[in-house]
């Protein structure tokens, strides 16, 4: 086994222990490898992911954008975001993406390599603190406004 063949295989079940998924695209955002914890995260199988496009995997109102990052990648451009993919039963579920240039051994960009990282628990948990944040306010205000009216009303029954 050559040294390139090695590190490959080595790096690819590597790859496999992880628990954040990887996919590997090429140029025109077709995927080429994904690990297990992706094809788990989307229900998926490994098998059923190879020749679609990366960006399929993303909501309806997301694709675009998904292929635009694409153009960056090829540009050299690394990213890190989070965006809103879909499981194969129509789920949608939130990720963090921090996707860069796959080079070759020779530096020649030949695609995308994407970590992603299901981030949906962390969305829930910021959504209903937002919300607690929000009613905090709201009683708040109620409270102020019950302590000027209780305040107006002594003052207007004492004069």
């Amino acid at each position: 086994m050559s040294t390139r063949n090695s590190s490959n295989c080595l790096s690819r079940s590597g790859h496999e222990a992880l628990t954040e998924g990887i996919i590997i695209t090429d140029r025109t955002d077709v995927c080429t490898y994904v690990n297990r914890a992706l094809a788990e995260m989307t229900g998926f199988e490994p098998g059923d992911l190879f020749g679609r496009p990366a960006a399929s995997l993303g909501t309806e109102h997301v694709q675009e954008a998904l292929g635009r990052k694409t153009l960056d990648r090829l540009e050299g451009i690394a990213d890190r975001y989070e965006t809103q993919l879909m499981r194969k039963d129509g789920t949608v579920f939130w990720v963090e993406i921090s996707a860069g240039p796959y080079p070759d051994v020779d530096g020649n960009i030949v695609g995308t390599l994407s970590v992603v990282r299901d981030i949906t628990e962390k969305k829930r948990a910021e959504q209903a603190r937002e919300k607690l944040e929000v009613q905090l306010r709201r009683s708040q205000k109620l409270e102020t406004i019950g302590t000027l009216a209780g305040g107006w009303r002594t003052t207007s029954t004492t004069s």
